[in-house]
Formats: structure tokens, C-alpha cells, sequence
């Protein structure tokens, strides 16, 4: 069983029973758990001589709501594409089966605004992205990943909404750690970088537990 239906399968095992059970475990008006479904479109980006055609992206996430302006989520989100990789002056290129998948976490800040029922939202993801090729008998290749998100929702009941979210994923190629000193002291950072940037829009439905 590969890591995208194993993800899958946790989250319904996971949030199905909490779903169906909510109305006798639900503790008031207060809801501190936030599970959300989507469906959008995805700009894939480049890879080093290849292009990765763009696709629907479907994506699913459940959030701890710490307080009514930050919550914890864990997202999983995959898309099903193809890759062209370029031939010699773009004659003899080579189109194989893709996927890719991102399971990110991310701290997620809530703003309050004076229109009702619209929350605004922007977040930080951290995490791993696993992609396929399907015409080689190559592993998945699993790289950390980064990106950031924002959006707004829109609450239709006190128990669930609509959103609508874009969203930039990068997988990182390499990580360094660097050491400097200078008239204010020693420095440490971390850099690295991404040879593909994806950028995806999407919109679905969210429930509060």
C-alpha cells in the first residue's frame, strides 16, 4: 500500500466515527477540532528538463483550534498529471504518468474583519512531498518541503462553511546550515532552495466538530 492511500485511509478512519458521532460529543457552541475537503487546479511548475502538466489537485486537512485566531492543521493534498521530459529541440520528447503528493503542517493565523461570517486566513506548511513517475521502475522520490497558503472562509452554520484557498508548495532540494560572525556576533541560519514551485487554487467545504 503506497502513502497516498495509506494518508487517506487514516484521515477516514480518523474523522468518520468523530463526524457522525459530533452531535453527542460536541461541548456547546465550542469546536475545537476542523475537518475540510477541497478541489482546485494546479500550476505545476518545472522540473529540470521537464514539465509537469497542470491538473486538479484534490486535498484534504484536519485542524486543532487552539483559539478562534490560531489553529494547528495537518493537510494532505495530491494530484495525478503527466511529465514531459524535453527531447532534443523539442523533438523527441518523452511523456510519462506523474503524481505527487504533500503532507504539510502548518500553524494557521485567523483575522478578525468587520464582515460577517468572513474570516481571512494565512499560514506557514511545513513538511514532505512524495512524487511518482510511472513509466520507470524508480522508488517514489520523498524530498522536506515548504510553502504558505492563505484564504477566507465563510461560515453558512455554526458547524460548517465554504473556503477558498491558494496555495505555493515547493519540495526543497537541499538544506545548509551556515555560520557567520560579525561586529554583532556569531550568526546561525539555514538556507535551501526548490527547483519547482507549484502554485494551486482551490475551494471546498469545512466542518467544525
Amino acid at each position: 500500500m503506497n502513502i497516498r492511500i495509506s494518508v487517506y485511509i487514516f484521515f477516514l478512519t480518523l474523522f468518520i466515527p468523530k463526524i457522525c458521532c459530533s452531535q453527542i460529543f460536541s461541548n456547546g457552541d465550542e469546536r475545537k477540532i476542523e475537518v475540510s475537503g477541497q478541489v482546485g487546479w494546479l500550476l505545476a511548475g518545472r522540473n529540470p528538463g521537464a514539465k509537469i502538466i497542470n491538473a486538479p489537485i484534490y486535498s484534504l486537512s484536519a485542524a486543532y483550534v487552539r483559539n478562534p485566531q490560531v489553529s494547528y492543521e495537518i493537510n494532505v493534498n495530491t494530484f495525478y498529471s503527466k511529465i514531459v521530459f524535453n527531447g532534443y529541440q523539442g523533438k523527441f520528447d518523452t511523456t510519462a504518468r506523474y503524481s505527487q503528493t504533500y503532507v504539510m503542517f502548518g500553524i494557521v493565523r485567523a483575522f478578525n474583519i468587520d464582515i460577517k461570517n468572513f474570516t481571512p486566513y494565512l499560514s506557514t506548511l511545513i513538511g514532505f512531498s512524495s512524487s511518482t513517475i510511472k513509466s520507470n521502475a524508480t522508488a517514489p522520490q520523498t524530498q522536506l518541503a515548504a510553502g504558505i497558503m492563505g484564504g477566507v472562509k465563510y461560515d453558512l452554520t455554526s458547524r460548517m462553511g465554504v473556503k477558498f484557498q491558494a496555495r505555493i508548495q515547493a519540495p526543497l532540494s537541499g538544506i545548509g546550515l551556515g555560520l557567520s560572525i560579525g561586529s554583532g556576533g556569531p550568526s546561525v541560519g539555514i538556507g535551501s532552495y526548490s527547483r519547482t514551485i507549484q502554485f494551486d487554487v482551490s475551494a471546498g467545504v469545512f466542518f467544525k466538530l
